[in-house]
C-alpha cells in the first residue's frame, strides 16, 4: 500500500462538468439516492475484518473472504466467480500468540513475528542472553535453548561488519536458541514476510519483533547482570503446498458494449499482524458497496463494470499481474482501472492525463457538486504516474489507464499500515460511505462515455521521483528498489532538510527535490533522532545552469 498521492508534479483544475444527457443525469441521481438512503459499507467491512479477520495470501482466511465476496456480489445480481491466480509451495497460518517477562518482574510483552516464520510449538520459558559480538570466543552452549537479544542493524555497514554479522547469525542458528528477539524502530510492530520457503527446509527458530521500549528495558536488565526469564507461546503453522491464492471477479454487465470494461479494484489479501482494515479491507468494502449501490439503483452501464478483488498484492501485485497474464485479450478493451488502496480517508480526487481530461470531467461530473464537505476534483497531469505500488501499476505498465484515488481527511494512514493497529476502529464511516458513492458514480460515468479513455501520452515520462508516498512531509510507504529505498528511507520517516535547508511542507519538499543535480543530501527524523541520507538518480544528467541573457539598456 499505498497512500496520499505519489510524488509528482500535479495541477488541480477547477471542476466544471461538461454537458451530460438527461438520461445520464437521471441515472446518476438514482445512484445518489440509493447511496444516501443508507450505506452498508461498514457492514461489509465488519464481516471482512472482524468475522473473517486477517487475510494473508493463500491462507484459509483469504479463501473464506473470497467465497464471501463472491456470494455477496451474486446477492446483488452480479456475475461473480473466483479465479485461481497462483500458488505457493508452502502455506502459512497464524494462530494466537502471547508473551511475557516473568523474572525479575512480570510484564506482558507486545510483539509480532513475520509471516512464514517459525512458531514455538507451545509455551516456551527460557532465560535471555545477548547475541555475541563475534564468534571467536562464543560458546554454543551459552545460547542453546535461550532467547537471544539481537543487535539493531545499522543502516550502512562496512563489508567487514556485514561478514561478521552473517557469521554470528550462522553460529547462533547452529547453537539452536529458543528464538531471536529484535527491537522494532518505534511503538509500531510492522508485519511482513516472504513465502519463498521450501517444505523440505522450513524455518525452525522463531523471530520475534518486540516493541522497542520493552526491548530496551529487557536489554538494560541483561546488561546490568540481571537474570531475565521470558515466556512465549507462538502458534505459527505451515501447510504443505501447492497452496493456491485467488482473485474475485464480479461483473455488472454492459448493456451496449459488454466486452468493454471499467475495472474497480482493491486487494483482498492483508498482512496478518492485525485484521487488515485500512490495507485493504476498506478498499474491498467500498468496491462491494459501490456494486450494491449500482445494482439497487438499477444502473445499466453501456460497458461492463468489473469489480476485481485481487490477492497477493502485498507480495508484489501477484493477483493483478496474474489476471493480466490470464486475460491479455481484454487489455485493449479496458477503459480504466480504478484502485482503492489508500486507507481510511475520503476520496477527494482522481488523476487524469491531458488527453483524457475532457472525458474524465464529463464522467465524474455528478461528483463535483455531491458534497460541500468533501469537494471532488480532477488532477490534470502530464501523464499518469507509474510506480505508486498498488495493483493499478500492473495495468499502467501494460499501457492500460490505471488510477489510484487521492484521499484526504483526518486519519493517519501510517498508524494502521502493516501494523498491529490496523483494526476496524480506524475506519471512518462517513468517509467510507461517501467514497463508495464516488466510486459508484465515477465507474458509471466512465462506463457510459462514448469512447474508451485515451491512451495518448498515458504515463508520466518526466519528473524526478523518490519512490515514496507522503502525507505532508512524512513518508507513509516506500516502494521497493526505489531511490528512497536504496537510501535507506523507511515508513514513518519525516523529511527535515534537503541540501541543508528546512522543508516545512510538501510543496517545499517537491521544489527542493526537483531543483539542482541528481544527488541530494537530506535529513529525516526517525524515532526522535535525526538521520542523514543521500538520494541519488544515477541515470540522470546534472542540470546545466541557465545562462544569463544580455539585456539591452
Amino acid at each position: 500500500m499505498k497512500l496520499s498521492s505519489f510524488l509528482c508534479t500535479c495541477l488541480i483544475v477547477a471542476a466544471s462538468p461538461l454537458a451530460v444527457s438527461a438520461n445520464e443525469r437521471t441515472a446518476a441521481q438514482g445512484v445518489i439516492d440509493v447511496g444516501r438512503a443508507g450505506s452498508e459499507v461498514m457492514d461489509h467491512l465488519d464481516t471482512l475484518v472482524n468475522q473473517i479477520g486477517a487475510r494473508l495470501t493463500a491462507s484459509h482466511a483469504e479463501k473464506r473472504a473470497c467465497d464471501w465476496a463472491v456470494e455477496t456480489f451474486r446477492s446483488y445480481g452480479l456475475d461473480a466467480n473466483i479465479e485461481i491466480a497462483g500458488e505457493f509451495a508452502v502455506g502459512f497460518e497464524r494462530g494466537p500468540w502471547s508473551g511475557k517477562m516473568t523474572v525479575p518482574e512480570e510484564m506482558i510483552l507486545e510483539f509480532g513475528t513475520p509471516a512464514w516464520s517459525a512458531g514455538t510449538r507451545g509455551l516456551v520459558t527460557a532465560d535471555v542472553v545477548r547475541a555475541p559480538k563475534d564468534v571467536e570466543n562464543a560458546v554454543a552452549a551459552d545460547y542453546e535453548g535461550r532467547w537471544v537479544l539481537m543487535p539493531t542493524q545499522q543502516r550502512r555497514r562496512s563489508r567487514a561488519q556485514r561478514e561478521s554479522s552473517r557469521a554470528v547469525r550462522s553460529f547462533l542458528n547452529e547453537a539452536k536458541p529458543a528464538g531471536f528477539i529484535q527491537s522494532t524502530r518505534d511503538k509500531y510492530i510492522r508485519t511482513g514476510g516472504s513465502p519463498r520457503i521450501k517444505w523440505e527446509k522450513l524455518p525452525t527458530i522463531p523471530r520475534i519483533n518486540l516493541r522497542r521500549d520493552q526491548f530496551d528495558h529487557i536489554a538494560e536488565l541483561v546488561d546490568g547482570d540481571q537474570a531475565v526469564t521470558l515466556q512465549f507461546d507462538i502458534r505459527n503453522h505451515f501447510r504443505k503446498g501447492p497452496v493456491p491464492y485467488r482473485n474475485v471477479i464480479a461483473d455488472l454487465k454492459g448493456s451496449e458494449l459488454p466486452d468493454e470494461y471499467v475495472i474497480i479494484g482493491a486487494h483482498i489479501d492483508s498482512w496478518d499482524g492485525a485484521t487488515g482494515t485500512v490495507d485493504n479491507g476498506l478498499g474491498c468494502a467500498v468496491a462491494i458497496e459501490a456494486a450494491r449501490i449500482l445494482s439497487e439503483a438499477g444502473a445499466r452501464p453501456k460497458r461492463t463494470i468489473r469489480f476485481c478483488l485481487w490477492s497477493g498484492e502485498e507480495q508484489g501485485l501477484l493477483g493483478s499481474k496474474a489476471y493480466i497474464e490470464a486475460h491479455p485479450e481484454i487489455l485493449d478493451k479496458i477503459s480504466g482501472v480504478f484502485v482503492y488502496d489508500g486507507g481510511p480517508n475520503v476520496i477527494t480526487s482522481v488523476d487524469s492525463s491531458e488527453a483524457m481530461y475532457d472525458d474524465m470531467m464529463k464522467a465524474f461530473g455528478p461528483c463535483f457538486d455531491l458534497s460541500e464537505e468533501f469537494p471532488f476534483t480532477i488532477n490534470k497531469r502530464a501523464g499518469l504516474p507509474v510506480g505508486v505500488g498498488s495493483d493499478h501499476d500492473a495495468f499502467l505498465r501494460k499501457n492500460v489507464p490505471g488510477f489510484f484515488w487521492t484521499q484526504k481527511g483526518r486519519a493517519d494512514f501510517r498508524h494502521g499500515l502493516h501494523t498491529q493497529f490496523d483494526t476496524y476502529d480506524l475506519a471512518i464511516p462517513e468517509y467510507a460511505a461517501h467514497s463508495s458513492l464516488i466510486v459508484a458514480l465515477g465507474s458509471l460515468g466512465v462506463a457510459n462515455l462514448d469512447n474508451l479513455l485515451s491512451r495518448e501520452k498515458l504515463k508520466s515520462s518526466s519528473g524526478r521521483r523518490m519512490g515514496v508516498f507522503l502525507e505532508g512531509v512524512a513518508i507513509t510507504n516506500v516502494i521497493p528498489d526505489s531511490v528512497a529505498a536504496k537510501a535507506g528511507l523507511q515508513p514513518g520517516d519525516v523529511f527535515a532538510t534537503v541540501e541543508g535547508k528546512p522543508v516545512k511542507d510538501r510543496t517545499e519538499l517537491v521544489a527542493a527535490i526537483r531543483k539542482g543535480g541528481p544527488k541530494k543530501e537530506i535529513t529525516v527524523t526517525r524515532g526522535g533522532k535525526s538521520i542523514k541520507a543521500v538520494l541519488e538518480w544515477p541515470g540522470e544528467k546534472p542540470q546545466k545552469p541557465k545562462k544569463k541573457r544580455a539585456v539591452a539598456l
